[in-house]
C-alpha cells in the first residue's frame, strides 16, 4: 500500500517468487515509474498495480491477502518542510505528510486491513521515530490483530510494526 516507487512490492517480487503482488498507490504518476521499475526488471507478469486509496481498489480481494506491507507518509504535518533538503524537495509531500500526528494514514490502514487479511495473514507497517507505543496501541485497540510486535531498523529505532490477523 502506498507503492511509489514500487522498491518494496519490486523487493517482495524478487524474494517471494512464488507470491502475486498487488502494488496500490493514489498517484498515477507514481504508479508509472512503478510499472517502469518492474519492467525494467522483468517482472511486470507478477506485479499489478492499481491506482486508488489504500485497500479499495482490492475489493476483489477480501479475506484473501496473506500479507499487507506498507510505507505510507508518516510525518506530522508541521514536521515536512522541516525535513532534509534532499527529502523535501524530491518527495510528493503526499508521501510524508501524515497529517496532524502522523498516523492518518496508519489508522486507515489498520482498520482496513482485517477485512482483506485471511486469517493468519501479516500487516507490516513502517513508521516514524517515536511512534511505536502508539501504533501497537491502535493494533491492539482494534481487536483483530495478534502478535504485535514493533522492530527496530539497523540504526536500532523503533520503524517497523508487524501484527497477525486474529
Amino acid at each position: 500500500m502506498g507503492t511509489g516507487s514500487g522498491a518494496i512490492a519490486l523487493g517482495l517480487a524478487r524474494s517471494f517468487p512464488s507470491a502475486v503482488i498487488h502494488a496500490v498507490d493514489c498517484s498515477e504518476m507514481a504508479l508509472a515509474i512503478a510499472r517502469q521499475n518492474a519492467q525494467n526488471l522483468g517482472l511486470t507478469e507478477r506485479i499489478s498495480f492499481y491506482q486508488g486509496r489504500w485497500l479499495e481498489p482490492l475489493a476483489h480481494l477480501e479475506g484473501r491477502l496473506d500479507g499487507i506491507v506498507s510505507n505510507p507518509p508518516y510525518i506530522p504535518s508541521e514536521m515536512v518542510l522541516t525535513l532534509q533538503p534532499e527529502v523535501v524537495q524530491h518527495e510528493p509531500h503526499l508521501a510524508l505528510d501524515g497529517g496532524e500526528d502522523g498516523l492518518v494514514a496508519i489508522r486507515e490502514i489498520v482498520v482496513q486491513a482485517p477485512q482483506f487479511l485471511r486469517s493468519g495473514g501479516v500487516l507490516l507497517l513502517e513508521m516514524m521515530m517515536g511512534q511505536g507505543d502508539a501504533v501497537a496501541e491502535l493494533l491492539q485497540a482494534h481487536g483483530d490483530y495478534c502478535e504485535i510486535q514493533i522492530h527496530p531498523d539497523l540504526a536500532g529505532i523503533q520503524r517497523f510494526a508487524q501484527a497477525y490477523r486474529v
